[in-house]
């Protein structure tokens, strides 16, 4: 897991929903500068990822 999203390891809930999102959107997500304070906030984020593929 990339350095910004070693965070996500201290919160299993949000490691395990990261770690379930297919490669390509995970990929998309380290790809970015902001990283997510919290689960809704990731989930929001692979949506909008989603919504583009």
């Amino acid at each position: 897991m990339d350095d910004r999203y070693a965070q996500l390891a201290k919160d299993p809930v949000m490691d395990a929903y990261f770690s379930q999102l297919p490669a390509h959107i995970q990929a998309e997500l380290r790809a970015r500068k902001s990283r997510p304070a919290t689960l809704a906030e990731l989930q929001r984020m692979a949506d909008e990822i989603k919504r583009l593929f």
